[in-house]
């Protein structure tokens, strides 16, 4: 009777190898079965040439539903002025008002019976946010 021994390295190389085959299987075969069913329902979706044909439906009597027709529309941008008026007594007064335009900011003036001797868009921020505070002015 004959004893046969494995040496190491060879024995290193059948366990190296049982695992490489391990995870072949595990990563490559089982998401295939897992996931073979979506690749046939795509391959039904493709049309001549190549193209897929897209699954899309598009349900439009959503706009006629009360919940659209009762959404309000974008207010416009609202503006801070800057402004130097008289009043009815003759008095100088300066501040700022907000608008959604020059001529607005003027109509609101009037209304408050103001005389409007300057009236100027707010600079709010920095003309240019993307230059550091550190770098110097050309």
């Amino acid at each position: 009777m004959a004893i046969v021994f494995i040496q190491s390295k060879k024995r290193q190389k059948v366990f190296l190898w049982s695992i490489i085959t391990g995870l072949v299987l595990i990563l490559f075969i089982i998401p295939l079965l897992i996931f073979y069913p979506l690749f046939v329902n795509e391959s039904q979706n493709i049309l001549e040439g190549g193209v897929l044909k897209p699954a899309i439906n598009i349900n439009f009597s959503i706009i006629d539903s009360p919940q659209v027709k009762n959404l309000e529309p974008f207010l416009d941008i609202v503006t801070e002025f800057t402004y130097i008026a008289e009043d009815k007594n003759g008095k100088q007064v300066i501040g700022k008002i907000s608008a959604t335009g020059q001529d607005d900011a003027k109509i609101l003036l009037q209304g408050m019976n103001l005389k409007i001797l300057h009236l100027e868009e707010s600079n709010t921020g920095r003309k240019e946010p993307f230059i550091p505070y550190y770098q110097s002015k050309k």
